[in-house]
This record gives structure tokens, sequence and C-alpha cells, in this order.
């Protein structure tokens, strides 16, 4: 046991050391840092929740924008299946599996 160690055991003092920072603490040291963490707790939830649904609303847009990729190729196979203009102008399978097109005529137009 080093002499330190036998220090700490006899004065119920506690060091610490990170990297080049040590420092000593006594019993109502820590206590006095449990207090403070403790009461600063709420605080860190709070900011905790703020994050997280900042992470959720990304999350909902990326889905939005993938939903609105979705509906376009919908409203394209749907135009084909019913006006044969479309059907002769359809982009090629792997354009239309990645969404690089432009549906030239729009659901709402007459055939």
């Amino acid at each position: 046991m080093t002499s330190s160690a036998k220090l700490d055991g006899a004065t119920g003092v506690i060091t610490v050391a990170l990297g080049v920072l040590s420092g000593t603490f006594t019993a109502a040291d820590f206590h006095e840092w449990g207090q403070t963490v403790m009461s600063l707790s709420p605080f860190v939830l709070i900011l905790f929740l703020l994050w997280r649904i900042w992470k959720m609303d990304k999350q909902l847009k990326d889905k939005d924008d993938q939903l609105v990729k979705t509906q376009d190729k919908l409203d394209l196979v749907y135009l084909a299946l019913t006006n044969t203009q479309v059907r002769r102008n359809m982009p090629s399978a792997c354009d239309f599996r990645d969404g690089n097109f432009e549906a030239l005529i729009k659901i709402g137009q007459e055939n």
C-alpha cells in the first residue's frame, strides 16, 4: 500500500487523478457534488429531450421527402396505365427506380 493510499484510508479523503489533473475530495465534497449534479439533472433531461425531438423531426422530414418521391412514381404509373401518350414517354427502368424523371403530364389534366 502506498503512502497516499494509507493517508486516504486514515482520513477518508479520496484522491482522483485524470491525466495531469488530480484532486482530493472528502466525503462532504462528494456530497456537495452529488447535490449539484442532482439539482442540474432536470436541465440535462430537458436538453436531451430537445435534442431527441430535433433528431426525430429531421427523420420525419427525410421520410416526407421519400414519400413525395413515391407519390410522384405512383402518379406516373397511374398516368402510364390510363394514357397511351404517357406510356410512350416513360423513363427507363433504372431512372424510374432512382427517381430521375420528370412527369410532364399531371394527374389533373384530362385525357
